[in-house]
């Protein structure tokens, strides 16, 4: 049986496209708080904010290695601590990354 066939994964992508993707093309970016492995949930939605155009800003821990790709298209990187907390210092910057996407993406709609 192929992946998309299970009715789990099945009613799983079903969800995202009847809630998910309808909240994300409404919302002015995507915020992510990423682990240090991504799951799939993490990944819709970052192909998501990708395929919407939407600028993305990613909480990741503190080390993680970070591709290229997710690089290039990060609008801002936060680096969080391990366990996914944050400091009031890393809560300050994340403030920071999203007061400026508001003030200067073109991307967000004033």
């Amino acid at each position: 049986m192929n992946n998309l066939d299970d009715p789990v994964v099945r009613d799983f992508l079903k969800q995202f496209g009847e809630r998910g993707l309808p909240k994300m093309m409404e919302s002015a970016m995507c915020c992510v708080l990423g682990s240090d492995r991504p799951d799939p949930k993490l990944c819709l939605e970052i192909g998501a904010a990708i395929l919407l155009d939407k600028p993305l800003i990613l909480c990741l821990p503190r080390g993680r290695s970070i591709s290229v790709n997710l690089r290039t298209c990060a609008t801002a990187i936060v680096e969080v601590n391990p366990d996914g907390s944050m400091t009031e210092e890393q809560m300050d910057e994340f403030e920071r990354a999203i007061e400026r996407v508001i003030k200067h993406d073109p991307r967000v709609k004033q």
